[in-house]
């Protein structure tokens, strides 16, 4: 097992140690480096101390590095995209999963004038937002500045991010809203149902065609009629055949940073997991206790399977093409994975990251991929 040492020294180097920690060694998990033990800082954060005019604040203080000149072609530049392929590297390299955010005044200064949305969709500040950390602190890799969410409108699910709230889906995968003979509809009793069917069956026959949808929908239960507009929702869902023209800002933002960044540090794009977009498409926003996406896994397991796979579909064509445009490390974050037991991770989960994985690799075989499980039940 590697035994590697935390290099910061100075008046600053424990509240340093202790910020790279907490920032850095989620990523490394996240990067599946196993036998590593510890981490050692890059020289761009080793080297700062209060002499040196940096000063490190945690818990969502501000950050401020010393001004520095611009950084060059750096000789450990491609450390995370060697450690992520399998390499033997001198050190395991640090990056940090939330590269953009609070803790940054220079960010603060963007979020509070501009929407998330706009921000994250106009290539120059989303390029501006990303650069900033790595100007800062000069780590090893580089994450557009982006969301898990970006590719869902591609496929007709619109979200916003509220401030104060956080991410916000305005037509949950799981609405009966929509369905226009709702406030019509009685909801009856199985047994009536079936009474209603049988009196109904001699005119209307088969009640399962467009022609005779308004019967059918008279004769649901409140269940039934869940699952069956659940199922239009899930059959209208897009997919992501043209990135250049659904999410045309992508490539700008990435094949800019590749150049930002080339022989300084690595690129990495990222995407959210099937299981994971899927809960926050059904759940409406973060939700602690999952209850309407346990609800369709437990009652309407075919519709959630529909649905996963076609994200997996899709989401897997957005890695692609994040990967062209100058990705060299995919990040797949399974961030709702601690809302599964170990069984339900093997069947709700598991099977539909390994589908869009696959898929990505097809196309792009030695780009590096890191599949990163919030709280994982498998562990």
């Amino acid at each position: 097992m590697s035994q590697i040492l935390v290099t910061a020294q100075g008046p600053a180097s424990d509240f340093l140690q202790m910020a790279v920690k907490s920032a850095a060694f989620a990523a490394l998990g996240a990067a599946c480096l196993c036998g590593v033990s510890g981490f050692s800082t890059p020289p761009a954060l080793a080297n700062l101390d209060a002499r040196g005019g940096a000063r490190v604040a945690w818990q969502g203080r501000a950050r401020r590095a010393a001004a520095a000149a611009p950084l060059a072609m750096n000789a450990e530049h491609d450390i995370l995209l060697r450690a992520a392929k399998g390499e033997a590297t001198e050190r395991s390299p640090v990056w940090l999963m939330r590269q953009a955010g609070r803790y940054m005044k220079e960010f603060r200064a963007y979020s509070n004038k501009y929407p998330f949305r706009q921000r994250s969709e106009t290539p120059e500040i989303a390029i501006e937002l990303s650069m900033q950390p790595f100007r800062a602190f000069g780590t090893d890799g580089v994450i557009m500045f982006s969301d898990i969410l970006t590719p869902l409108p591609s496929m007709g699910i619109e979200f916003d991010v509220v401030k104060g709230s956080g991410p916000v889906i305005f037509d949950p995968i799981r609405s009966m809203d929509q369905v226009p003979l709702l406030p019509l509809t009685r909801l009856l009793s199985p047994r009536r149902r079936l009474r209603r069917m049988r009196q109904r069956a001699g005119v209307h026959g088969c009640l399962t065609g467009d022609a005779v949808l308004a019967p059918t929908l008279l004769m649901c239960t409140r269940g039934e009629l869940r699952a069956f507009w659940t199922q239009q929702q899930v059959k209208k869902l897009r997919a992501i055949d043209d990135p250049d023209k659904s999410v045309p800002f992508l490539r700008e933002i990435i094949s800019s940073l590749r150049k930002e960044t080339e022989g300084k540090s690595t690129l990495l794009g990222f995407i959210g997991s099937p299981f994971t977009l899927a809960a926050y498409a059904v759940e409406g926003k973060a939700n602690k206790n999952c209850f309407n996406t346990k609800l369709m896994m437990y009652k309407d397991p075919a519709i959630m399977h529909a649905f996963l796979d076609h994200i997996a579909e899709n989401i897997a064509a957005y890695a692609i093409h994040q990967i062209d445009c100058g990705a060299q490390v995919l990040q797949v974050f399974e961030s709702w994975a601690h809302h599964l037991g170990p069984d339900d991770f093997d069947i709700f989960a598991k099977p539909y990251a390994d589908k869009a994985i696959r898929l990505i690799k097809e196309k792009h075989p030695n780009t590096p991929i890191i599949y990163f499980a919030n709280g994982n039940p498998k562990s």
